[in-house]
């Protein structure tokens, strides 16, 4: 019943932009200059949310795109912590072409393509990623950009 909501606050003007995002567990977040990636769990499924934050574009601060997300083996269920069971964490591209978003306990990982708001494909990791893991997302020649602590 969590409800989720996006506050992006302009430090220069004091202004504040809010953006619904999506009932469930909403937790981990990836950040690029011009894309952020969200993820919310639920019981009636979970779903990958690409957010404009390129302060210039027409659609800035909005949810762009949402993307269903295949099922979590341990997922969490209505009436308990969602902690309790599997998660999932996020990481984004430099450039904010590319989404990631894990699927805890499971060892897979589905890669978004924010533009088109669809999964592209999905990698295979060596470990389970039990708690959804840990990700970052990097392009050569790129600085990284996505530096929150998860």
């Amino acid at each position: 019943d969590w409800t989720n909501d996006l506050y992006i606050a302009d430090l220069d003007t004091e202004d504040v932009t809010r953006t619904e995002l999506a009932p469930g567990y909403v937790f981990r977040f990836a950040l690029s200059p011009t894309t952020a990636i969200f993820c919310n769990l639920h019981p009636d499924g979970d779903q990958g949310h690409v957010v404009d934050t390129d302060p210039a574009s027409d659609t800035f601060g909005q949810v762009t795109t949402t993307v269903p997300l295949a099922p979590l083996g341990d997922p969490p269920v209505a009436g308990a912590a969602p902690w309790e069971h599997e998660s999932r964490a996020t990481a984004v591209t430099p450039d904010g072409a590319l989404g990631f978003i894990s699927h805890g306990g499971d060892g897979l990982i589905s890669v978004i393509d924010t533009e088109a708001g669809e999964v592209v494909a999905q990698i295979e990791a060596p470990t389970d990623l039990t708690g959804g893991g840990a990700m970052i997302a990097l392009q050569d020649g790129t600085p990284a950009t996505d530096t929150i602590a998860r």
